[in-house]
C-alpha cells in the first residue's frame, strides 16, 4: 500500500510539474495515513487515528522525515537487469 501511495504521489508531482515529493496524506473516515520521504530514499509511514490535529501531525511527520534523512542514510542502487529468453524481456537478478 505504501509503495503504491508513494508511486502515485511521484506521478502526481511529475504531471503537475510540482517538484520533488515530500508527503502524501490519505484521509479515511476514522484515521489518516501520512507517507513522507527523505532525500536519501527512505519512506516514513505514520497512521493517525483519534482526535489529534491533522495539520500538527503533518508538520511533525515532515519534521521527523527531515531529521531522519541526516540520521538514517540510505544508499539506493538501481536494480540490475539481464536480457534473456524472450526478446526484450528483462529479468531481475540480485
Amino acid at each position: 500500500m505504501v509503495s503504491g501511495l508513494y508511486a502515485l504521489g511521484q506521478a502526481a508531482g511529475r504531471v503537475c510539474l510540482a517538484g520533488e515529493l515530500r508527503q502524501v496524506v490519505v484521509q479515511m473516515s476514522r484515521s489518516f495515513v501520512f507517507v513522507a520521504t527523505t532525500r536519501g530514499g527512505a519512506i516514513l509511514t505514520v497512521r493517525m487515528g483519534g482526535d489529534a490535529d491533522v495539520g500538527d501531525m503533518a508538520y511533525e511527520v515532515a519534521l521527523f522525515a527531515a531529521q531522519a534523512e541526516r540520521a538514517l542514510p540510505v544508499y539506493l542502487e538501481p536494480a540490475r537487469t539481464v536480457t534473456g529468453g524472450i526478446s526484450g524481456a528483462h529479468h531481475w537478478r540480485p
